[in-house]
């Protein structure tokens, strides 16, 4: 073993065949973590070149802790990461990497009891471990919005990504988002084809803010090709706000979607793009249509495109019994281009109606940016 690193009284030990992003990775939780707590007695953290570990009750485990009955032996944490590469192209890095952290702070609860002489409980331990995990997530958030400056840190941003987990991914993509650059655009492009669909839908939302025929591509790309249909959904979305005729012919072949979501944002696609074209085709579809996420949005296409008669059929999914398509409803009347008093008179209505908390919470949100 090699790469000895001492945190605090955290001994740090990887196999040298261990991916460099997962070294880092665990480096950037120990450091925190040793920060964060109080480590008395000096622990051994192993990062193993293997699947899975086997358990002293002979069972298969990612992770393990042993405590020692000679006070003078150290503790050790052992972490098996040999599949990292084969995992990562079937799940994509940023999760795999989550995994391992979550292996670790599980084992440091262990540590935990150990230290306070407490019987080790696993659902305890399984417990602490996802608080600490979601501390260090939360830590990671403030640093990147207080030390990364996107502007300036662009380079850094991006070697940091490689070794966060997915949640703080996708936080850094949100702000990397701010600096509408060539090199950001091309990086984005790169990450629509991460294994982790959770990085496609942030970066597929992201691209509507840039421009050029490559972005229009790659959203028709993943509108045809994506095996997500919510990110089909919002790739379709996304390409509204480009209006390039090129997306035309991949919007009316979702028309036929399996998925009723795709079906209708391809429409409301069509309908701000102005592609009259598909105004009949959109009547005939809705003649058919059975579900009202498909039919609200079918509306607000033929509102957009001169029919303002349909204001009422969009506004009658405002009491829908689903407080997503309710939702969505107020949305929709946010953004059409009707008159703002209107609008601010009809969210108020169903804001004071609307029991459920997120969605009043939404409704209020919109509010307050008609204020």
């Amino acid at each position: 073993m090699k790469n000895r690193d001492l945190i605090s009284n955290i001994i740090f030990q990887s196999d040298k065949e261990i991916h460099n992003d997962v070294k880092a990775c665990a480096l950037l939780f120990l450091h925190w973590i040793g920060r964060e707590l109080s480590f008395p007695k000096k622990v051994m953290v192993c990062l193993l070149d293997v699947e899975e570990l086997i358990t002293t009750k002979m069972e298969a485990a990612n992770g393990s802790f042993f405590a020692p009955y000679d006070e003078s032996e150290l503790s050790k944490i052992k972490v098996a990461v040999g599949s990292f590469e084969e995992d990562s192209k079937e799940y994509g890095a940023a999760i795999v990497l989550q995994n391992y952290i979550y292996t670790l702070a599980h084992e440091m609860a262990h540590y935990e009891q150990w230290i306070g002489k407490r019987p080790f409980r696993e659902r305890l331990a399984i417990k602490r471990g996802a608080e600490l995990v979601d501390k260090f997530i939360e830590d990671q958030i403030e640093y990147i919005s207080n030390e990364l400056s996107p502007a300036h840190q662009l380079p850094h941003m991006k070697e940091y990504y490689n070794v966060s987990i997915l949640n703080v991914c996708l936080e850094m993509i949100e702000r990397m988002g701010e600096l509408n650059t060539t090199e950001t655009m091309d990086w984005f492009l790169s990450l629509t084809k991460d294994k982790n669909e959770w990085i496609r839908y942030k970066v597929v939302m992201e691209l509507r803010n840039f421009e050029g025929k490559k972005v229009v591509e790659a959203l028709i790309e993943r509108l045809s090709n994506d095996v997500n249909p919510t990110i089909q959904a919002y790739a379709a979305e996304s390409l509204q706000y480009h209006k390039d005729k090129s997306s035309v012919m991949s919007l009316f072949h979702a028309l036929d979607h399996k998925e009723p979501e795709v079906r209708g944002c391809a429409a409301v696609a069509l309908g701000w793009m102005e592609e009259r074209s598909a105004i009949a085709s959109i009547k005939e579809k809705l003649k058919k249509e059975r579900s009202p996420r498909a039919k609200m949005r079918f509306y607000v296409a033929l509102y957009l495109f001169g029919e303002k008669e349909h204001i009422h059929n969009i506004c009658s999914f405002l009491t829908n019994r689903s407080p997503y398509i309710r939702e969505s409803a107020a949305g929709y009347i946010f953004l059409l281009p009707i008159n703002s008093e209107i609008k601010k008179t009809k969210l108020e209505e169903v804001w004071e109606q609307e029991t459920v908390d997120w969605v009043k919470s939404s409704i209020s949100d919109k509010l307050q940016m008609l204020e």
